[in-house]
């Protein structure tokens, strides 16, 4: 199946929109994807939250560790690609590893794999992250960083 095949619809433009196929969060609320193809089609409802925005920095090194400090420790099974995670201008996500001390599972470091591009910005995202007990984060995270 060609992408370009499928349809794609939206119970609510001022929540989720598509643009040249990808799939986007515009604010905060519910909607009802559909994907339509040759006659069938499946529907999801999708929940997009608010994000705390965090004022974004300049002059970040090209081979930036992120630290992120939870204020308890967080279940490892959680910290994975789409739950904590940086993309590039385009959106694409970036490959970064992942690093939890043992000892402090309260820090989660976001290692790159390759050297971030100079000029270029960049944002990290925080959501669904969930506590060593289980509980989900309150509010998703978003900070942008732009490359010395």
């Amino acid at each position: 199946i060609a992408a370009s095949d499928v349809k794609w619809t939206t119970s609510n433009a001022n929540i989720i929109r598509f643009v040249t196929g990808k799939l986007n969060a515009v604010s905060a609320g519910e909607a009802t994807v559909t994907a339509t193809y040759d006659g069938m089609s499946a529907t999801q409802k999708i929940v997009v939250r608010d994000y705390i925005e965090h004022e974004p920095v300049n002059g970040v090194e090209a081979d930036k560790t992120w630290t992120v400090e939870f204020n308890q420790p967080v279940n490892v099974q959680t910290i994975k690609e789409k739950n904590i995670y940086i993309t590039n201008e385009q959106d694409d996500i970036v490959p970064v590893l992942y690093y939890v001390e043992q000892q402090n599972a309260k820090n989660v470091q976001l290692i790159p794999v390759k050297r971030y591009e100079s000029g270029k910005t960049y944002t990290l995202w925080i959501k669904n992250v969930q506590s060593s007990a289980n509980v989900e984060l309150d509010q998703f995270v978003k900070k942008s960083f732009t490359i010395q």
